[in-house]
């Protein structure tokens, strides 16, 4: 199930292995102005949600940085929730 996520990036820090209930990968990313960054993946573990705070890492240098979800589409459709098929 590919879902498309839009971000707005704020803080880092650095998560946990207890602390992470949501797993997203992302195959493709893009930005538009306007909007921001987009990102396109599958849920291995858990759900995100609308408004959800979540960490976006690690970057080159082993770093996290605390994101909002503030879209989210399957198949070209907004939905509030997406889940990692069970």
């Amino acid at each position: 199930m590919a879902n498309n996520a839009q971000v707005a990036s704020s803080t880092e820090v650095e998560p946990t292995e207890t602390e992470v209930t949501t797993k997203f990968i992302i195959d493709s990313r893009y930005f538009a102005k306007g909007v921001g960054l987009i990102l396109g993946g599958t849920i291995l573990k858990g759900s995100i949600k609308l408004d959800q705070v979540m960490m976006f890492g690690p970057d080159r240098n082993g770093n996290f940085k605390q994101i909002v979800i503030k879209g989210i589409h399957e198949n070209r459709v907004s939905i509030t929730e997406a889940k990692a098929l069970s």
